[in-house]
Protein backbone atom coordinates (compact mmCIF):
# COMPACT_ATOMS: atom_id res chain seq x y z
CA UNK A 1 0.00 0.00 0.00
CA UNK A 2 0.99 3.32 -0.75
CA UNK A 3 1.89 5.42 2.23
CA UNK A 4 1.80 9.41 1.15
CA UNK A 5 3.53 10.38 4.14
CA UNK A 6 6.29 7.89 3.68
CA UNK A 7 6.37 9.35 -0.05
CA UNK A 8 6.73 12.73 0.94
CA UNK A 9 9.37 12.00 3.99
CA UNK A 10 11.30 10.27 1.73
CA UNK A 11 11.10 12.91 -0.93
CA UNK A 12 12.19 15.81 1.64
CA UNK A 13 14.93 13.34 3.01
CA UNK A 14 17.71 14.57 0.64
CA UNK A 15 16.61 18.48 0.40
CA UNK A 16 17.04 18.11 4.92
CA UNK A 17 20.34 16.42 4.44
CA UNK A 18 21.66 20.34 2.57
CA UNK A 19 20.07 22.11 5.58
CA UNK A 20 22.86 21.77 7.64
CA UNK A 21 24.61 24.92 9.23
CA UNK A 22 28.24 25.44 10.71
CA UNK A 23 30.69 27.79 11.64
CA UNK A 24 34.65 27.61 10.41
CA UNK A 25 37.52 29.11 11.55
CA UNK A 26 40.22 29.34 9.65
CA UNK A 27 43.52 30.64 9.94
CA UNK A 28 46.06 32.44 7.31
CA UNK A 29 42.38 32.78 5.45
CA UNK A 30 42.04 34.27 1.65
CA UNK A 31 39.25 35.44 -0.20
CA UNK A 32 38.24 35.20 -3.67
CA UNK A 33 35.56 37.94 -5.24
CA UNK A 34 35.39 37.38 -8.96
CA UNK A 35 33.57 35.46 -10.46
CA UNK A 36 31.95 33.67 -7.42
CA UNK A 37 32.66 34.07 -3.53
CA UNK A 38 34.70 32.12 -2.13
CA UNK A 39 37.56 32.21 1.33
CA UNK A 40 40.33 29.43 1.76
CA UNK A 41 42.59 28.95 4.56
CA UNK A 42 43.52 26.30 7.24
CA UNK A 43 41.48 24.85 9.55
CA UNK A 44 41.86 22.16 12.38
CA UNK A 45 41.51 19.06 11.90
CA UNK A 46 39.49 18.78 15.18
CA UNK A 47 36.90 20.64 14.43
CA UNK A 48 35.89 18.97 11.20
CA UNK A 49 36.16 15.48 13.04
CA UNK A 50 33.52 17.06 15.37
CA UNK A 51 31.78 18.63 12.16
CA UNK A 52 31.74 14.60 11.17
CA UNK A 53 30.74 13.15 14.22
CA UNK A 54 27.49 15.70 14.42
CA UNK A 55 26.09 14.79 10.62
CA UNK A 56 28.17 11.86 9.53
CA UNK A 57 27.61 11.10 5.74
CA UNK A 58 24.91 13.90 5.32
CA UNK A 59 27.92 16.25 4.83
CA UNK A 60 28.35 14.76 1.50
CA UNK A 61 25.33 15.15 0.10
CA UNK A 62 26.05 16.29 -2.91
CA UNK A 63 29.38 14.43 -3.51
CA UNK A 64 30.02 11.72 -5.75
CA UNK A 65 30.58 9.15 -3.01
CA UNK A 66 30.11 8.70 1.21
CA UNK A 67 32.84 7.90 3.50
CA UNK A 68 33.90 4.35 2.22
CA UNK A 69 35.65 3.57 5.53
CA UNK A 70 38.49 1.29 5.43
CA UNK A 71 40.93 1.67 2.47
CA UNK A 72 45.17 2.19 2.18
CA UNK A 73 44.40 5.63 1.39
CA UNK A 74 42.34 6.13 4.25
CA UNK A 75 44.39 4.30 6.50
CA UNK A 76 47.19 6.50 5.33
CA UNK A 77 44.93 9.20 6.48
CA UNK A 78 44.80 7.74 9.89
CA UNK A 79 48.43 6.65 10.11
CA UNK A 80 49.22 11.05 9.30
CA UNK A 81 47.50 12.25 11.85
CA UNK A 82 48.60 9.84 14.44
CA UNK A 83 52.56 9.90 13.70
CA UNK A 84 53.20 13.09 12.46
CA UNK A 85 50.00 15.41 12.39
CA UNK A 86 52.21 18.30 12.34
CA UNK A 87 52.94 17.45 8.53
CA UNK A 88 49.18 16.63 7.81
CA UNK A 89 48.65 19.93 5.96
CA UNK A 90 51.49 18.55 3.44
CA UNK A 91 50.34 15.51 2.32
CA UNK A 92 47.01 16.01 2.41
CA UNK A 93 45.19 17.28 -0.67
CA UNK A 94 42.50 19.33 1.84
CA UNK A 95 38.81 19.73 1.53
CA UNK A 96 36.11 21.79 -0.62
CA UNK A 97 32.90 22.78 0.82
CA UNK A 98 29.79 24.42 -1.23
CA UNK A 99 27.33 26.82 0.73
CA UNK A 100 24.31 27.80 -0.21
CA UNK A 101 24.79 30.59 2.24
CA UNK A 102 28.28 31.82 3.47
CA UNK A 103 29.74 35.06 5.81
CA UNK A 104 32.48 36.17 7.47
CA UNK A 105 31.16 36.35 11.27
CA UNK A 106 33.90 38.91 12.05
CA UNK A 107 35.01 42.28 10.87
CA UNK A 108 38.50 43.45 10.07
CA UNK A 109 41.01 42.81 7.45
CA UNK A 110 43.42 41.06 9.65
CA UNK A 111 43.46 37.78 8.47
CA UNK A 112 45.41 35.50 11.20
CA UNK A 113 42.15 33.87 12.22
CA UNK A 114 38.49 34.64 11.48
CA UNK A 115 34.92 32.71 12.10
CA UNK A 116 32.78 32.19 8.64
CA UNK A 117 29.16 30.86 9.09
CA UNK A 118 27.73 28.93 6.55
CA UNK A 119 24.42 27.45 5.34
CA UNK A 120 23.22 24.90 3.22
CA UNK A 121 26.90 22.81 3.54
CA UNK A 122 27.94 20.04 1.39
CA UNK A 123 31.88 18.23 1.37
CA UNK A 124 32.37 17.93 -2.46
CA UNK A 125 36.10 17.16 -2.18
CA UNK A 126 37.92 15.73 1.04
CA UNK A 127 35.04 13.21 2.27
CA UNK A 128 37.50 10.25 2.96
CA UNK A 129 39.67 12.78 5.05
CA UNK A 130 37.16 14.12 7.48
CA UNK A 131 35.38 10.59 7.38
CA UNK A 132 38.74 8.84 8.01
CA UNK A 133 39.89 11.57 11.10
CA UNK A 134 36.01 12.01 12.40
CA UNK A 135 35.76 7.94 12.84
CA UNK A 136 39.12 7.41 14.29
CA UNK A 137 38.72 10.53 16.52
CA UNK A 138 35.22 8.42 17.34
CA UNK A 139 36.89 4.94 18.30
CA UNK A 140 39.72 7.00 20.13
CA UNK A 141 38.41 10.73 21.42
CA UNK A 142 41.19 10.84 24.36
CA UNK A 143 44.18 10.16 22.44
CA UNK A 144 43.30 11.64 19.15
CA UNK A 145 42.23 14.91 20.35
CA UNK A 146 45.56 16.45 20.88
CA UNK A 147 47.11 15.18 17.86
CA UNK A 148 44.11 16.74 15.53
CA UNK A 149 44.21 19.95 17.36
CA UNK A 150 48.05 20.24 15.69
CA UNK A 151 46.62 18.56 12.30
CA UNK A 152 46.19 21.66 9.78
CA UNK A 153 43.74 21.15 6.46
CA UNK A 154 43.77 23.14 3.88
CA UNK A 155 39.92 24.06 2.97
CA UNK A 156 38.03 26.00 0.50
CA UNK A 157 34.53 27.37 1.16
CA UNK A 158 32.45 28.41 -2.28
CA UNK A 159 29.38 30.21 -1.58
CA UNK A 160 26.44 28.85 -4.47
CA UNK A 161 24.57 32.82 -4.16
CA UNK A 162 24.34 34.13 -6.99
CA UNK A 163 25.79 31.00 -8.72
CA UNK A 164 23.78 29.06 -11.85
CA UNK A 165 22.00 26.61 -10.79
CA UNK A 166 24.61 23.62 -11.99
CA UNK A 167 27.98 25.60 -10.94
CA UNK A 168 27.75 23.34 -7.97
CA UNK A 169 27.50 20.06 -10.13
CA UNK A 170 30.73 21.58 -12.07
CA UNK A 171 32.80 21.92 -9.06
CA UNK A 172 31.89 18.45 -7.97
CA UNK A 173 33.18 16.70 -11.11
CA UNK A 174 36.06 19.10 -11.62
CA UNK A 175 37.62 18.30 -8.37
CA UNK A 176 36.88 14.81 -8.55
CA UNK A 177 38.25 14.39 -11.84
CA UNK A 178 41.58 14.71 -10.18
CA UNK A 179 41.16 12.47 -7.67
CA UNK A 180 41.23 8.66 -7.71
CA UNK A 181 37.64 8.18 -8.47
CA UNK A 182 35.88 5.34 -10.03
CA UNK A 183 33.67 6.09 -12.89
CA UNK A 184 30.34 4.39 -11.09
CA UNK A 185 31.33 7.50 -8.57
CA UNK A 186 29.91 10.27 -11.77
CA UNK A 187 26.34 8.55 -11.87
CA UNK A 188 25.58 9.32 -7.73
CA UNK A 189 25.20 12.83 -9.90
CA UNK A 190 22.24 11.58 -12.23
CA UNK A 191 18.93 12.88 -10.64
CA UNK A 192 17.35 9.56 -11.75
CA UNK A 193 19.43 8.04 -9.01
CA UNK A 194 18.41 10.09 -6.82
CA UNK A 195 15.07 9.81 -7.61
CA UNK A 196 15.14 6.01 -7.74
CA UNK A 197 16.44 6.05 -4.13
CA UNK A 198 13.83 8.09 -2.78
CA UNK A 199 10.93 6.09 -4.33
CA UNK A 200 12.00 3.23 -3.19
CA UNK A 201 12.20 4.43 0.40
CA UNK A 202 8.81 5.36 -0.26
CA UNK A 203 7.54 2.40 -1.48
CA UNK A 204 8.70 0.72 1.22
CA UNK A 205 10.82 2.40 4.62
CA UNK A 206 13.09 -0.32 5.09
CA UNK A 207 14.25 -0.46 1.30
CA UNK A 208 17.68 1.07 0.82
CA UNK A 209 19.27 1.72 -2.64
CA UNK A 210 22.89 2.37 -2.30
CA UNK A 211 23.78 4.38 -5.52
CA UNK A 212 26.58 6.06 -4.15
CA UNK A 213 29.66 4.10 -2.53
CA UNK A 214 29.67 3.96 1.17
CA UNK A 215 30.96 2.46 3.97
CA UNK A 216 27.07 1.77 4.97
CA UNK A 217 26.59 0.38 1.56
CA UNK A 218 25.26 -3.84 2.23
CA UNK A 219 23.52 -6.01 0.03
CA UNK A 220 21.03 -7.64 1.63
CA UNK A 221 17.09 -8.46 1.54
CA UNK A 222 16.20 -4.80 1.92
CA UNK A 223 18.76 -3.18 -0.23
CA UNK A 224 20.72 -2.95 -3.04
CA UNK A 225 23.77 -1.51 -4.86
CA UNK A 226 24.21 0.38 -8.09
CA UNK A 227 25.86 -2.58 -9.63
CA UNK A 228 23.12 -5.03 -8.83
CA UNK A 229 20.76 -2.61 -9.88
CA UNK A 230 22.69 -1.83 -13.37
CA UNK A 231 23.42 -5.47 -14.01
CA UNK A 232 19.69 -6.67 -13.42
CA UNK A 233 18.35 -3.83 -15.80
CA UNK A 234 20.68 -4.37 -18.45
CA UNK A 235 19.45 -7.86 -18.64
CA UNK A 236 16.58 -6.97 -18.41
CA UNK A 237 16.24 -5.00 -21.48
CA UNK A 238 15.01 -7.07 -24.75
CA UNK A 239 18.71 -6.21 -26.24
CA UNK A 240 20.80 -9.18 -25.68
CA UNK A 241 23.82 -6.54 -25.98
CA UNK A 242 23.46 -4.87 -22.67
CA UNK A 243 24.01 -7.90 -21.01
CA UNK A 244 26.94 -8.41 -22.96
CA UNK A 245 28.11 -5.15 -22.11
CA UNK A 246 27.71 -5.54 -18.52
CA UNK A 247 29.55 -9.06 -18.49
CA UNK A 248 32.43 -7.28 -20.36
CA UNK A 249 33.05 -4.36 -18.47
CA UNK A 250 30.02 -2.56 -16.81
CA UNK A 251 31.79 0.59 -16.31
CA UNK A 252 31.45 1.43 -19.98
CA UNK A 253 27.35 2.03 -18.69
CA UNK A 254 28.72 4.33 -15.70
CA UNK A 255 31.10 6.59 -18.42
CA UNK A 256 29.05 9.10 -19.52
CA UNK A 257 25.12 9.70 -17.54
CA UNK A 258 24.44 11.54 -20.82
CA UNK A 259 25.38 8.64 -23.38
CA UNK A 260 22.54 6.57 -24.79
CA UNK A 261 23.66 3.51 -23.25
CA UNK A 262 23.21 4.90 -19.76
CA UNK A 263 20.23 6.33 -20.52
CA UNK A 264 18.78 2.94 -21.89
CA UNK A 265 19.01 1.33 -18.95
CA UNK A 266 18.10 4.39 -16.40
CA UNK A 267 15.82 6.70 -17.54
CA UNK A 268 12.52 8.08 -16.39
CA UNK A 269 10.78 5.26 -17.34
CA UNK A 270 12.09 3.10 -15.07
CA UNK A 271 10.35 3.02 -11.55
CA UNK A 272 11.82 1.89 -7.81
CA UNK A 273 9.35 -1.14 -8.21
CA UNK A 274 10.67 -2.09 -11.66
CA UNK A 275 14.41 -1.43 -10.12
CA UNK A 276 13.86 -3.87 -7.06
CA UNK A 277 12.06 -6.85 -8.46
CA UNK A 278 14.64 -7.37 -11.49
CA UNK A 279 17.21 -7.39 -8.42
CA UNK A 280 15.08 -9.53 -7.14
CA UNK A 281 15.21 -12.06 -10.17
CA UNK A 282 18.95 -11.40 -10.14
CA UNK A 283 20.02 -12.79 -7.16
CA UNK A 284 17.46 -15.78 -7.79
CA UNK A 285 19.25 -16.68 -10.75
CA UNK A 286 22.74 -16.35 -8.92
CA UNK A 287 21.66 -18.58 -6.57
CA UNK A 288 20.62 -21.49 -8.23
CA UNK A 289 23.57 -21.30 -10.53
CA UNK A 290 25.78 -21.24 -7.59
CA UNK A 291 23.48 -24.46 -6.93
CA UNK A 292 24.17 -26.05 -10.13
CA UNK A 293 28.06 -25.13 -10.22
CA UNK A 294 28.67 -27.97 -7.39
CA UNK A 295 27.50 -30.50 -10.07
CA UNK A 296 30.43 -30.87 -12.52
CA UNK A 297 33.18 -28.21 -14.57
CA UNK A 298 31.24 -27.67 -17.08
CA UNK A 299 27.98 -26.49 -15.14
CA UNK A 300 30.61 -24.42 -13.02
CA UNK A 301 31.56 -22.48 -16.18
CA UNK A 302 28.35 -22.01 -17.39
CA UNK A 303 27.40 -20.68 -13.65
CA UNK A 304 30.30 -18.33 -13.81
CA UNK A 305 30.26 -17.07 -17.33
CA UNK A 306 26.73 -17.43 -18.67
CA UNK A 307 25.24 -16.00 -16.11
CA UNK A 308 23.99 -12.81 -17.69
CA UNK A 309 23.42 -14.71 -20.95
CA UNK A 310 20.84 -16.52 -18.63
CA UNK A 311 19.35 -13.99 -17.06
CA UNK A 312 18.89 -12.15 -19.93
CA UNK A 313 16.81 -15.32 -21.11
CA UNK A 314 15.18 -15.42 -18.18
CA UNK A 315 13.55 -11.94 -18.15
CA UNK A 316 12.57 -12.61 -22.01
CA UNK A 317 10.99 -15.76 -20.88
CA UNK A 318 8.69 -13.68 -18.25
CA UNK A 319 7.62 -11.70 -20.67
CA UNK A 320 6.71 -14.36 -22.95
CA UNK A 321 5.00 -16.11 -20.39
CA UNK A 322 3.34 -12.58 -19.35
CA UNK A 323 4.01 -13.41 -15.56
CA UNK A 324 4.04 -9.90 -14.30
CA UNK A 325 6.35 -9.73 -11.08
CA UNK A 326 6.29 -6.17 -10.82
CA UNK A 327 2.48 -6.04 -10.19
CA UNK A 328 1.95 -4.00 -6.86
CA UNK A 329 0.27 -7.40 -5.55
CA UNK A 330 3.17 -9.41 -6.21
CA UNK A 331 5.42 -11.24 -3.07
CA UNK A 332 8.50 -12.23 -3.20
CA UNK A 333 7.41 -16.02 -1.74
CA UNK A 334 5.64 -15.76 -5.64
CA UNK A 335 8.83 -16.67 -7.43
CA UNK A 336 8.90 -20.24 -5.95
CA UNK A 337 5.91 -20.89 -8.06
CA UNK A 338 7.45 -20.51 -11.78
CA UNK A 339 10.85 -18.95 -11.39
CA UNK A 340 12.97 -21.98 -10.49
CA UNK A 341 11.59 -24.22 -13.04
CA UNK A 342 12.43 -21.23 -15.71
CA UNK A 343 15.91 -20.93 -14.53
CA UNK A 344 16.60 -25.42 -15.00
CA UNK A 345 15.56 -25.32 -18.22
CA UNK A 346 17.41 -22.80 -19.45
CA UNK A 347 20.07 -23.32 -17.86
CA UNK A 348 20.59 -27.16 -19.33
CA UNK A 349 19.84 -25.86 -22.26
CA UNK A 350 22.43 -23.21 -22.74
CA UNK A 351 24.35 -26.29 -21.00
CA UNK A 352 23.47 -28.82 -23.57
CA UNK A 353 23.96 -26.35 -26.47
CA UNK A 354 28.20 -25.28 -24.94
CA UNK A 355 28.37 -28.65 -24.76
CA UNK A 356 27.20 -30.24 -28.36
CA UNK A 357 28.55 -27.11 -30.34
CA UNK A 358 31.18 -25.52 -28.51
CA UNK A 359 32.48 -28.00 -26.26
CA UNK A 360 36.78 -26.48 -26.49
CA UNK A 361 35.77 -22.55 -26.46
CA UNK A 362 36.82 -20.48 -24.34
CA UNK A 363 33.67 -20.27 -22.59
CA UNK A 364 34.88 -16.58 -20.93
CA UNK A 365 35.79 -15.26 -24.26
CA UNK A 366 32.46 -16.74 -25.93
CA UNK A 367 29.45 -15.16 -23.72
CA UNK A 368 31.50 -11.58 -23.85
CA UNK A 369 30.98 -11.54 -27.90
CA UNK A 370 27.52 -10.16 -28.15
CA UNK A 371 27.71 -12.15 -32.07
CA UNK A 372 28.13 -15.53 -30.64
CA UNK A 373 25.15 -14.68 -27.88
CA UNK A 374 22.96 -13.49 -30.38
CA UNK A 375 23.77 -17.04 -32.14
CA UNK A 376 23.15 -18.99 -29.36
CA UNK A 377 19.95 -17.22 -28.02
CA UNK A 378 18.38 -17.83 -31.77
CA UNK A 379 19.40 -21.55 -31.58
CA UNK A 380 18.07 -21.93 -28.28
CA UNK A 381 14.27 -19.56 -29.38
CA UNK A 382 14.51 -21.97 -31.84
CA UNK A 383 14.51 -25.49 -30.72
CA UNK A 384 12.64 -24.69 -28.00
CA UNK A 385 9.63 -22.65 -29.47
Amino acid sequence: MFDKDIAYQAAVENANRLNIEAEFNLSNWGKIDDPHTAFYGQINALELAELWLKHKNKLFAKNLRDFIDQTQANDEIIRTIKEEPSLFWYFNNGVTVLCQELQKKTKGTKRLSDDFFAKGISIINGAQTIGSIGRAYEDDPEDLEEKLEEAQIFIRLISLEKCSDDFGMKITKATNTQNTVESRDFVALDPTQQRLAQELKAWDKDKIYFYKRSAEMVSNENSCTLSEATIALACFNPDLGLSVIAKKDISEIWGDTSSTLYKIIFNNSISSIQLWRVVEVYRIVENELKVRSKESKSFDKIANHANLFILHLVFQSLEEQKINIFNPDFKAEDYELFLPKIITNITNAVHEFMQKEHPSTRIGIFFKSNNKCQELKQKIYNRYK
